[in-house]
């Protein structure tokens, strides 16, 4: 199985599971751009991890999928593009500021996503499907550190 796929079935067991407490059995049915959320989500796993190749490799895909599915979208293509060309983790994690600027606007409306911050990264923020925080910016030496902003 490869990663698209497991983060797939991942993303399908956390959606069923979340259903009833969300109250909405509409839920998967109206979460948008699915590839590209789910890039996004493997890129900001690998940063919160500090693994830059994951991180590099989910944001490779992380562009594709967005000009899939969202057409011309330069700011999240370049910045995607970006983070996956980057030598180093604070180079990734700075493309990942824009990156998220971007995915942050596309799950607004959507339910079962939460945009978090970490009050140590100015503009930090990032889109999570759980609640429990698990920050990119600082990886694993400040993992937990970070609020939900809604």
């Amino acid at each position: 199985m490869n990663k698209h796929s497991s983060f797939s079935a991942l993303l399908a067991t956390v959606i069923a599971v979340m259903l009833p407490f969300n109250g909405t059995a509409a839920f998967a049915a109206e979460t948008k751009h699915v590839k590209t959320l789910e890039q996004y989500d493997i890129t900001r796993a690998g940063l919160a991890a500090d693994d830059l190749a994951a991180a590099k490799d989910g944001a490779t895909n992380l562009a594709q999928a967005a000009k899939e599915e969202l057409g011309e979208n330069k700011a999240l293509q370049d910045s995607a593009q970006s983070l996956a060309s980057s030598a180093t983790l604070d180079d990734a994690r700075r493309a990942f500021q824009l990156v998220s600027n971007e995915v942050v606007k596309l799950v607004q409306g959507q339910q079962g996503f939460y945009v978090m911050t970490c009050p140590m990264v100015k503009g930090s923020s990032w889109v999570q499907t759980t609640p429990k925080i698990a920050n990119p910016y600082k990886g694993k030496a400040m993992l937990e550190c970070g609020v939900i902003k809604r």
